[in-house]
């Protein structure tokens, strides 16, 4: 723990010093006071020390982070030096995980190496960032426990437990309040000169069973038989630990073990090389998994895939799979409202093509098709929707209404409607216009502004074809 938090000040300074960072905030154990909860829960522990690292903006921090990464990792080469980038992702910490199963620690344990050889085997996978979820194993106190032995000396396991935890870390015994925190009060057992005691058989047991004043203690000590200190000393008896135990050893065992269904699961992780610009995700699980996929499972083990692609098509998965039904009710509406197909399909028609719009402008910005950028398009469709709409209400009121011929009636709402439907494109894309730069928002911003310009083309110039198209109309039509 000492270690950690020297590593901790020291790498705080060290960014400090650099221009780019404005802010750091660091913690040990667990993750520092923050108002965001957009990350990853770790497990924590005496071996783990977390950074907060505020820059100025986006691109800056970038910067920051391929200058810092290497500094650190060749000053601190027996620490697992890693940068998360805060985002909507907190149920996975690595963007390629994956996953093993099954009842037995140890091959749980050699699964996951073998996977890990794999990942630092792939040319778009970061080497250093290859590891799995699982911590060291920890030293553990071993001791053969003679019940005859205990039962004769009125003693039990859990006092034993108790000797060994007291003689060791400290045993809990209390808690005080300090301000807004609570503080444990745990009693250790030393030597006379405060030293641990480091000859373990001859830790003392004690037994609460003892813990008991007779009648005859009393008329003891009235009478002068027995003094005070006679029976404190009685009554806080204990034994050594070897009177109990036939042996005491070392061995290592799992500190932490993870669980998911009720099953031992282990993560074999990594993320792409931040190195290597056509490093994805993606290119890294579709580069190791067939190899992964060919590791011969024992009966009874099994192996999935998590990571930043899982969660990313779960995420995708739960609201496109509801799109089909808010599009038949789209639908239906539509229909009650026009109360024809045709009409209704003149529509529909127009939508795929607000793509010529999006596609180019995500590829001409560098923007991924994200899923924030699926939120967008699937808005962009209401939109879309809802402009046809106005144009197509208007070219049956001019015809039912004002009785002007079919020809007419869609030259004259499509004139008439085009400041609206400009006014109102407009209007939405220079509101979305300042999300551009904006690293989570700027691929739906660049979504909606693109199929937004595109689509008021589409409505004002391709649906009045489409509509003249499929109803025949004709200029010389009375």
């Amino acid at each position: 723990p000492d270690r950690v938090r020297e590593d901790l000040l020291a790498i705080t300074d060290t960014l400090l010093k650099n221009p780019k960072i404005d802010r750091v905030a660091a913690a040990m154990g667990s993750s520092p006071t923050r108002y965001s909860f957009v990350r990853p829960m770790n497990s924590g522990g005496n071996h783990y020390g977390e950074l907060i690292v505020d820059c100025k903006d986006f691109k800056t921090m970038n910067a920051a982070i391929r200058e810092i990464r290497p500094q650190l990792r060749a000053a601190y080469p027996d620490a697992y030096i890693r940068f998360r980038n805060y985002n909507f992702s907190i149920s996975t910490s690595h963007t390629v995980e994956v996953v093993f199963q099954g009842p037995d620690p140890e091959v749980l344990r050699d699964l996951a190496h073998q996977a890990e050889a794999i990942m630092r085997g792939s040319k778009y996978a970061d080497a250093y960032s290859v590891q799995n979820n699982w911590q060291p194993k920890g030293k553990s106190l071993v001791t053969n426990y003679v019940q005859t032995d205990a039962l004769r000396s009125g003693l039990n396991r859990e006092n034993v437990a108790n000797a060994l935890l007291a003689a060791t870390d400290g045993l809990p015994v209390g808690i005080i309040s300090d301000q807004d925190k609570k503080v444990i009060i745990q009693m250790q057992v030393r030597n006379e000169d405060g030293s641990k005691i480091q000859n373990i058989s001859t830790i003392p047991v004690w037994s609460t069973l003892n813990l008991h004043v007779t009648a005859d203690d009393f008329r003891g000590l009235l009478s002068g038989i027995s003094t005070v200190e006679e029976l404190e000393s009685r009554l806080t008896n204990s034994i050594p630990l070897s009177t109990v135990n036939s042996d005491i050893h070392l061995e290592w065992e799992e500190d932490y073990i993870f669980r998911k269904n009720g099953q031992r699961t282990i993560e074999a992780e990594c993320d792409p090389d931040p190195d290597l610009e056509e490093a994805t995700p993606k290119k890294v699980e579709a580069d190791i998994r067939e190899a992964i996929e060919a590791i011969e499972l024992p009966l009874g083990y099994s192996m999935s895939w998590e990571g930043e692609g899982s969660s990313s098509a779960t995420a995708a998965g739960s609201i496109i799979g509801l799109f089909p039904l808010a599009f038949l009710f789209i639908l239906i509406i539509m229909l009650l409202l026009f109360n024809s197909w045709k009409q209704v399909l003149v529509v529909v028609f127009c939508l795929p093509f607000i793509l010529v719009g999006i596609v180019p402008a995500l590829l001409l910005l560098g923007k991924p098709f994200t899923f924030i950028a699926i939120l967008g398009a699937m808005g962009l469709v209401g939109m879309m929707i809802k402009n046809g709409i106005v144009l197509i209400d208007e070219i049956n009121r001019l015809r039912n209404e004002d009785r002007l011929p079919a020809y007419d009636a869609v030259v004259n709402a499509t004139v008439s409607r085009t400041s609206p439907v400009i006014m109102a494109s407009l209007t939405t894309i220079l509101g979305m216009a300042p999300l551009v730069p904006d690293p989570m928002y700027g691929s739906m911003a660049v979504c909606i502004m693109s199929g937004l310009a595109m689509g008021t083309l589409i409505i004002l110039v391709f649906l009045p074809i489409l509509y003249s198209t499929i109803f025949k109309v004709q200029k010389t039509e009375k």
